[in-house]
């Protein structure tokens, strides 16, 4: 039987702005940190956004800014002990569900005074101080290590740089579960990164500054050191700042994105191979010595975890690549006052629909504003259905202005197909032998051919929404029989 195939798509194809904006007037100084939290207050159905001001000056305490991101406006969190300098918001981490309710919650350093609180997602209210020392900047760095201790919630790895200290802390219950440190000193736990149990410690202010990270198998009780990664080069401080980006060789083994912003370089390590770059990349001698690394995921579709890196001028984002280059996907430019001079953080999409986000921050945009950014990322998501029919994109991304194509593939014979297409997100339903996750009565044709069919689809250059993305779906009609449903992918269109 000659099968054919009929491409549907939503008229309402329209890609997605560039970023989302938010403008704080007249708060200047906030964006010394950024991340994702939670739908905070149990609000309208998007996650919103964490960004700080930590005072940095002896008679400022620091204050936290919450984004409800279905709208333009912020709220004011700050600090509860009120003691300049507290640093309050040096560091920001989602913690998941601490206090038993629906809406995750979310831990703020205030290393000044050497505590960590972890606040109530759905009330904005502390629910947990842990104290770890005001002389030691306990509370500098927090990152979510998951569930380590085989109770119930998560823990957090918490930076004690003045004292060369990490500890890991239940959040549920406030107790510090157990520290380690490093004799080689160097302000270990100035930087963290975790993937699972695997957690790495940057220590950039050794002797020489030459900096070094050290990873660590976390346990219940303890940590085990796994691997030191250094380069040995004076004045670069190794390990200012890091990322947990994926295993990028096979080994089981999670590679690291490491910034040493005194050479102006990013290297991409093994633990494997401690003391030599798997690849790097320098930003030449126009960029500034600081800046901030996150893990996106796979951005590109190869297959391999990808990272954005900022050198406080100059955002950029990275692909893993096997040799030892590292290529820059998409770079976004500014000067060295108003380029991005804050947090960099990246997490799930504020509007839920599986894919990533990247916030970033200028701090003094203008004399009298910062503005904070939702940037979201493009992707093709593959959503599960039998695997008769088949529906794939090939490896380009749907950023705005692009072309991409879908080629679906029908392996029964059965029948005549058709790729419908929607606007996204739908809530799938039971559908045939499987799920639909497009509606047809909104639906639209493209093209009919032969299968395999393989059809171009173009993002407009020029858009009027945010987060936006198309929904595919094959679709075989057999001559008696239940109708087969493919796969459905989610193009998501993206300012990368």
């Amino acid at each position: 039987m000659s099968i054919k195939l009929l491409l549907v798509c939503s008229p309402l194809l329209v890609g997605a702005l560039p970023a989302q904006v938010m403008n704080l007037n007249p708060f200047p100084g906030f964006g010394d940190e950024t991340c994702i939290a939670g739908d905070l207050l149990s609000g309208g159905g998007q996650r919103d956004v964490l960004f700080s001001d930590t005072g940095n000056s002896s008679t400022v305490a620091g204050s936290v800014g919450v984004w409800f991101t279905e709208g333009a406006s912020f709220t004011i969190i700050n600090d509860p002990q009120a003691f300049p300098p507290a640093l309050f918001g040096r560091a920001l981490a989602n913690v998941g569900f601490v206090d038993g309710d629906a809406v995750e919650d979310f831990a703020v350093g205030a290393p000044g005074s050497g505590r960590v609180y972890i606040y109530s997602g759905s009330t904005l209210a502390v629910i947990r101080t842990i104290t770890g020392g005001a002389g030691v900047n306990f509370g500098w760095s927090i990152v979510n290590v998951g569930n380590v201790n085989g109770v119930a919630g998560n823990e957090i790895a918490v930076g004690s740089p003045g004292s060369n200290t990490v500890s890991v802390c239940d959040c549920t219950t406030g107790a510090i579960l157990y520290s380690f440190a490093s004799t080689a000193l160097g302000q270990f736990g100035t930087s963290l990164a975790a993937s699972g149990n695997t957690l790495a410690v940057g220590a950039p202010f050794n002797t020489n500054l030459a900096g070094y990270v050290r990873v660590f198998s976390l346990g219940s009780t303890s940590a085990t050191s796994l691997a030191t990664l250094v380069r040995g080069v004076s004045n670069e401080r190794f390990g200012f700042s890091v990322a947990a980006i994926g295993d990028l060789t096979g080994d089981s083994n999670t590679e690291f994105a490491v910034l040493a912003p005194g050479a102006r370089t990013v290297h991409v390590f093994n633990r494997v191979t401690p003391t030599v770059a798997m690849s790097s990349f320098n930003y030449g001698t126009g960029a500034t010595q600081l800046g901030r690394v996150a893990a996106l995921g796979d951005v590109d579709g190869d297959g391999r975890g990808d990272f954005a890196a900022t050198d406080n001028q100059n955002l950029r984002i990275f692909t893993t690549p096997t040799n030892s280059t590292l290529s820059v996907i998409a770079q976004m430019s500014g000067s060295s006052t108003t380029g991005f001079t804050g947090g960099i953080a990246t997490g799930p999409d504020v509007r839920g629909m599986g894919t990533t986000d990247l916030i970033t921050a200028r701090m003094n945009a203008t004399p009298l504003q910062s503005e904070i950014q939702v940037s979201p990322l493009a992707s093709h998501l593959s959503l599960p259905n039998p695997p008769t029919l088949q529906l794939r994109p090939n490896s380009v991304r749907p950023t705005l202005g692009s072309t991409f194509q879908l080629t679906a593939t029908d392996n029964s014979g059965t029948g005549f197909i058709f790729l419908l297409g929607d606007l996204a997100p739908r809530t799938p339903v039971s559908f045939g032998n499987g799920t639909a996750f497009v509606t047809a009565g909104t639906a639209v044709t493209l093209n009919a051919g032969a299968s395999p069919l393989v059809t171009n689809v173009t993002i407009p250059t020029t858009v009027s929404s945010l987060y936006v993305g198309l929904i595919f779906q094959a679709l075989v009609i057999p001559a008696s029989g239940p109708w087969i449903v493919s796969n459905g992918i989610l193009s998501r269109a993206g300012s990368f």
